[in-house]
């Protein structure tokens, strides 16, 4: 039987075995969507990406070292920042961002040489395989940060919803509920407060981009918080 909702198009089917029991299928192919199945081959690329990295085949400072003066986004604009621009349920919530946020360092710990900066621009496909390129931020982390800080990148870009794509992804299996949410409330901090500031001379196309990111992630963070708009 065929299973209604989702998004992109193709097979989803609950079959009845030879047993008797049951089994959800999805798949994915060229028609009608060509662009499915390569997301396809980048997820399960950021699942092998893990797995090799781990651990870490080379010394990287930590996640918290590489980004520890950047992720207090909620932070610096609870000490009284203008809030003028800030999106209404990130100011009513603003206290408790910056107690989620507070923790995601130790959060964020792991002996996975992470990329800490995957977006489309830094993915090469090939006929057979994903190619991940421009390392300037590897860090070492938890083996799902990269998944966390590369959804909001996908969502941005007409990919779907990141919560249910990181709920089915192997990476998620091991990763803790309270790490996540953390890791991703610094991440929406950081682009949040970022996308408000005046454009860098020489980065004019910067702010717009941190401000897409920022309202990706700021709105799978209000999700997971179970929070409404």
């Amino acid at each position: 039987m065929t299973q209604p909702g989702g998004f992109p198009p193709g097979v989803a089917a609950r079959p009845r075995l030879d047993g008797g029991c049951r089994a959800f299928v999805k798949s994915a192919g060229p028609e009608p969507n060509p662009d499915t199945p390569r997301l396809h081959r980048v997820l399960t690329g950021l699942g092998e990406l893990a797995s090799a990295m781990t651990p870490a085949p080379i010394d990287a400072p930590t996640a918290a070292e590489r980004f520890g003066g950047a992720f207090q986004g909620w932070r610096l604009l609870a000490a009284g920042e203008d809030l003028s621009g800030l999106d209404p349920w990130a100011r009513r919530n603003l206290a408790r961002l910056a107690v989620l946020e507070g923790a995601w360092e130790e959060a964020s710990a792991g002996t996975t040489l992470a990329h800490a900066d995957l977006r489309a621009d830094n993915l090469l496909l090939t006929a057979d395989r994903v190619v991940v390129v421009d390392w300037p931020w590897a860090c070492l982390a938890a083996p799902w940060l990269d998944l966390v800080t590369t959804l909001p990148s996908v969502r941005t870009q007409g990919g779907p919803p990141p919560a249910g794509v990181f709920a089915g992804h192997p990476l998620a299996r091991d990763a803790g509920d309270e790490a996540v949410t953390s890791v991703l409330a610094a991440l929406a901090g950081y682009f949040v407060r970022e996308g408000g500031q005046p454009p860098p001379p020489d980065l004019p196309t910067l702010r717009a981009f941190q401000k897409a990111q920022g309202r990706a992630a700021l709105d799978w963070l209000r999700r997971r918080m179970g929070s409404s708009p």
